[in-house]
């Protein structure tokens, strides 16, 4: 396995995991968008939180 492929792998790991943990208030929920062959990394926050809806 190449270094770069290696990266790839780590970032989407440690992403993923991240992406999975809970938020202690509001109803807010995160979604992680990958696009492999570009090397693009998305990271959202969606919900509620306060009234305010959160994007």
């Amino acid at each position: 396995m190449d270094t770069l492929d290696k990266y790839r792998q780590i970032i989407q790991k440690i992403l993923t995991e991240y992406s999975q943990l809970p938020y202690a208030y509001g109803e807010l929920e995160r979604q992680l968008i990958i696009g492999q062959n570009a090397n693009h990394y998305l990271l959202l926050t969606l919900g509620w939180e306060n009234n305010q809806r959160v994007l």
